[in-house]
């Protein structure tokens, strides 16, 4: 014991010796440390870490998949019919391994029985939703077991409603909520601590829940389009899901085909049921950015390490005489390497303790600022996992550094140096070893820049991109009939349109029109051309006459709506420059006075062809048309003139003067959305660029230090060399040639792994991969070639500088 704590105590004297090296080494690998931690956590939470339901494993969110006649996916949502049917069949079945089934249907709803009436994250979902979830309760209870439509009012709502809406008052069970002009008491408030699955949408969480028979989906009897906002889960072994997966799509194809026999659209069609893991579907679409995040992290941690094992290995150096002492007095080598394990991980817990900080701060800026991007992003926190990390980080690259540093040290010659005074039996890093580190570095560096570069490449691209419209002054509304007790559309027509004329009579509003978000791809429909015959899947947009002029949508061919095309829903549509393109092959102006047909509709004339909108989230412009909407609908936006507000309280002041059923669902800025939009490419440019920044950065600090040492080992040799007449340019092509090599080593290992990795995982990276893909990798080798530049010629100043006498004598400039 006595031992060990003497060990400990020198260790510490001795890390603590040369101050500027404790700083430089704490300081780079507790940011790198950190980095690497935070991105480790990150991929935990997202890719190990179990769910907070109990059984986990034998949770499972249901797909259902429309097969159309070419055996192609159509979409994996499912038909509002479809699941409430394959609902029931799974009821009455037997013994077909289905534990719990569950309807979830994601929406946000106003409670207009409140004076603010604030708008809710809401979920309808059904009884047995509590025991697949194992949803834990603060007061009350959940639903009661009920059969679909039986229509029992109730709802549950979440610890952080009941403490914002209701600052906890504990009389809460029984209060009424009106929603949709439903009044549900409040049976139940759940756990603070409980965190819903968030399929419908990252980040959002789940405020109030009610029995899954008042949901109001456009689409309870429509067997042709998807509910977007439905979801079914299961519980049942995950060794039976195979099997399980059979049974159900013979239910689901069966009653698919049953309900569209007489559907001309939907003849040779099938429909199919894919089971999915619940923890995978939450993390699916984030896949891509955790990997090279990991991959990021890593590679620094990497060229981080290698220029700290260099650093090391020239103290070794330096220390060569202490080292010498203790092998005469007796160390054995594995005394020796005791003792530079025991000095280096001292070095590397301070560095981890940094790296604690630098993780905290991490988590705290994922929370705040990519918990709407980023799956589970809101379950990070500093645990047991990230604190066993930073330790065992610390002693594995302690382990490395010491290991490698040890390597240099001839302990034969060592513990006879004093005996001969020294000479010609120092400590030197032999030329093999620094090669290595320069092509580990490289290599490294070459990776992990030209990620980068593609990464703000394609990042940049997209947010110069012109949209297609223009955001500047325009105001989103959206609005619902609080009802269930709906009297058809014509009914509320007519007051839809009043709002709207209130509101185009405002001194602040330019125009309005009833539009949804340019953003927003939400319907697609399969159509006929008459051009060629053939069978196209667009979306569909249904707009009024102002909506050109509202959004600033440019008009490339032809014509835009009328208001008597709106008044009386003329059957003409327009077209985007894709659509148009596709159809007319190139030629958009061909396809004006064609026609569009959809299935029991009658075929709509192309009238006009419209700039593309270019929706930051999609990697490709889809196809669209646009038809005239009737003049009505429940979505508006806002033209303002230039300097003008408007204000969500003067939106529902008006809105309740038209109509005390109506309620705001939604009220924002267009450009707003767009920013939203743009932000997850805005965080890929910001991280790639600090990555690219920081791996240079890393790079010239190790190749320098690395550089620098040979440079000083040979100082000897340059002096003669330029004392026989040899030119100080002639020594220093001489060494950036010998360097150069190197690169060009390191290099060809990076593009090697990066030429693998595109082979394995094209499909994964083949939407950062193009032809300026080159320019990128052109660009990778210059900025290493540049920083090498830069080390050799930093390195060999002290060369230039000094004279070539106390060159030769060992006086420095």
């Amino acid at each position: 014991m006595n031992n060990l704590r003497y060990l400990i105590k020198r260790s510490v004297q001795a890390a603590l010796a040369d101050k500027s090296f404790f700083a430089g080494v704490v300081v780079t690998m507790g940011i790198t440390i950190g980095v690497f931690l935070v991105v480790l956590t990150l991929g935990f939470y997202m890719l190990l870490k179990p769910l907070s339901y109990p059984q986990q494993d034998e949770l499972f969110v249901v797909d259902y998949q429309r097969i159309n006649q070419s055996g192609e996916a159509e979409t994996s949502f499912f038909l509002y019919p479809a699941a409430e049917a394959l609902y029931r069949n799974i009821q009455s079945a037997k013994d077909i391994g289905v534990k719990a089934q569950s309807m979830l249907f994601f929406s946000k709803e106003v409670l207009t029985s409140e004076p603010l009436q604030p708008n809710l994250a809401t979920v309808y979902t059904t009884a047995s939703t509590a025991d697949i979830l194992g949803i834990p309760m603060a007061k009350g209870q959940w639903f009661p077991p009920a059969e679909l439509g039986q229509r029992v009012p109730g709802a549950v709502i979440s610890y952080q409603v009941w403490a914002e809406q209701f600052s906890l008052r504990e009389d809460i069970l029984g209060q009424k909520l009106v929603v949709n002009g439903v009044s549900h008491p409040v049976i139940g408030v759940i756990q603070a601590d409980f965190v819903a699955p968030q399929l419908a949408e990252v980040g959002l969480t789940t405020q109030l829940w009610l029995p899954w028979d008042f949901n109001n989906s456009e689409y309870k009897e429509d067997w042709r389009n998807v509910e977007g906002k439905l979801f079914y889960l299961i519980k049942t072994p995950a060794a039976s899901t195979g099997q399980l997966s059979v049974v159900l799509s013979a239910m689901a194809n069966e009653m698919f085909r049953k309900m569209t026999i007489d559907n001309q659209h939907f003849v040779g069609w099938s429909a199919d049921i894919e089971v999915t893991p619940l923890r995978s579907k939450l993390v699916a679409g984030n896949m891509t950015t955790v990997i090279f995040l990991l991959a990021g992290g890593l590679g620094l941690l990497l060229i981080a390490t290698s220029n700290i094992t260099n650093l090391f290995i020239s103290r070794v150096v330096s220390k060569h005489k202490q080292l010498a002492i203790s092998a005469t007095l007796g160390a054995k080598k594995k005394h020796l390497w005791l003792q530079m394990f025991s000095e280096t991980l001292v070095l590397m817990l301070a560095s981890s303790a940094v790296a604690v900080l630098i993780a905290l701060l991490g988590f705290g800026l994922i929370q705040r600022f990519f918990s709407t991007q980023l799956a589970r992003a809101h379950e990070i926190s500093f645990d047991w996992m990230t604190l066993c990390s930073a330790l065992l980080v610390a002693v594995v690259l302690a382990f490395i550094i010491s290991l490698l540093s040890i390597r240099i040290v001839n302990y034969r010659q060592l513990s006879q140096s004093l005996k001969s005074s020294g000479k010609g039996v120092g400590v030197q890093i032999s030329s093999g070893v620094r090669n290595a580190l320069l092509v580990s570095q490289i290599s490294v560096a070459v990776v992990l820049i030209f990620c980068s570069a593609s990464l703000i490449k394609n990042a940049a691209t997209t947010l110069q991109r012109h949209v297609g419209f223009d955001s500047t002054n325009v105001l989103r509304l959206e609005f619902r009939i609080a009802t269930l007790d709906w009297q058809g559309w014509d009914t509320y027509a007519p007051k839809v349109t009043e709002f709207r004329d209130k509101l185009a009579a405002l001194p602040e509003v330019e125009a309005v029109t009833f539009a949804r978000s340019p953003l927003e791809d939400i319907y697609q429909f399969a159509l006929t051309y008459s051009g060629d015959g053939k069978r196209y899947y667009p979306f569909h947009r249904n707009v009024d006459h102002n909506y050109l002029d509202v959004v600033g949508q440019r008009l490339l061919a032809g014509q835009g709506f009328a208001l008597k095309d709106v008044q009386s829903r003329t059957n003409v549509a327009m077209v985007s420059a894709t659509f148009a393109e596709q159809l007319g092959q190139g030629d958009i102006t061909s396809v004006i006075g064609k026609t569009l047909a959809i299935d029991s509709i009658p075929p709509a004339t192309i009238i006009g062809v419209v700039e593309d909108l270019v929706v930051p989230s999609k990697a490709e412009i889809p196809p669209r048309f646009y038809v005239p909407n009737g003049g009505s609908a429940l979505w508006l936006m806002l033209k303002l003139k230039p300097g003008t507000v408007v204000t969500r309280e003067q939106v529902t002041a008006l809105m309740r003067d038209t109509n005390n059923q109506f309620a705001l669902t939604n009220f924002s800025s267009l450009q707003a959305d767009v920013d939203r939009a743009n932000f997850t490419h805005l965080v890929t440019l910001t991280v790639a660029g600090s990555l690219a920044i920081f791996t240079l950065l890393l790079a010239f600090l190790g190749l320098f230090g690395i550089i620098s040492y040979g440079v000083k080992s040979r100082t000897t040799e340059f002096n003669i060399k330029m004392a026989i007449g040899a030119k100080y340019n002639n020594i220093f092509n001489e060494t950036v040639r010998e360097n150069i090599s190197i690169l060009m080593i390191g290099a060809s290992l990076g593009t090697i792994f990066i030429i693998t990795c595109l082979y394995f995982y094209y499909d994964l990276l083949s939407v950062y991969i193009s032809i300026s893909s080159m320019y990128m990798y052109a660009i990778t080798i210059v900025a290493v070639f540049a920083v090498l530049i830069l080390s050799s010629s930093i390195s060999m100043r002290t060369i230039k500088k000094n004279s070539i006498v106390n060159g030769l004598k060992g006086i420095a400039a």
